[in-house]
């Protein structure tokens, strides 16, 4: 199961891409200059634990974040963190400031 989708993956399914990652996605496929980035698929959350409104990454799921944030910064260094539903600023919804991420990351 894919976890993660970079934006040289060219199989990445868009329907998996919310409204952030998916412009990222198409920018990124005629090699525009954007900052590197990746997504973290839905099925990530299929595979953790939710409580109430708090989702709880499996340590599989965390085993590839941890590889992809190496990959994104060999360094350490901070990243930006932006949540993407999928139906996220479309005609039908828009969740502008309604989505909030938070991250303990202690063990990278």
């Amino acid at each position: 199961m894919t976890l993660i989708f970079y934006p040289a993956d060219r199989e990445h399914p868009q329907a998996q891409l919310g409204g952030k990652a998916s412009p990222l996605a198409a920018l990124a496929s005629f090699n525009l200059p954007i900052p590197d980035w990746f997504v973290l698929a839905p099925a990530a959350c299929d595979a953790s634990a939710m409580t109430r409104d708090v989702i709880t990454l499996s340590e599989s799921v965390k085993a590839e974040l941890r590889a992809a944030l190496g990959k994104l910064c060999p360094d350490g260094a901070p990243v930006a963190v932006r949540s993407s539903a999928l139906d996220e600023d479309g005609i039908q919804h828009s969740f502008a400031g309604q989505l909030d991420s938070f991250s303990e990351c202690t063990d990278r």
